[in-house]
């Protein structure tokens, strides 16, 4: 039997001022459970929160993080929205890498009429 625990934990364990403060291990370490049900936005601001609060000493991990959120599962124009609008996974061109993989994804859908 598969449990899935819905994580809000990924919501309120941004908004816990102890957030900030979570090795880089054991934030992977959630970040990958099997059983984690969150939304993949949620995933993704909860990494970029992380990184924000130490952003020069943590963008150093930052690509291998967004790897593990499912772009491909964020709708197009919250990808748009959202995700475009964190100025500094641009710079990068690992951080960015994952986002426009999704938006190809999502191309290659609507051109073969899936969506």
């Amino acid at each position: 039997m598969h449990v899935c625990i819905r994580v809000d934990v990924v919501r309120t364990t941004r908004r816990n001022r102890h957030f900030a403060y979570l090795p880089y291990e054991r934030l992977v370490t959630i970040l990958r459970r099997a059983e984690l049900c969150a939304d993949e936005l949620d995933v993704f601001v909860a990494i970029v929160s992380w990184i924000d609060a130490q952003r020069s000493d943590r963008l150093a991990v930052a690509a291998r993080l967004l790897r593990l959120v499912r772009f491909q599962l964020i709708p197009p124009e919250t990808l748009a929205r959202e995700v475009q609008a964190v100025s500094w996974l641009f710079n990068d061109h690992a951080c960015m890498q994952p986002v426009w993989e999704a938006y190809k994804y999502v191309d290659c859908l609507s051109q073969h009429g899936i969506c």
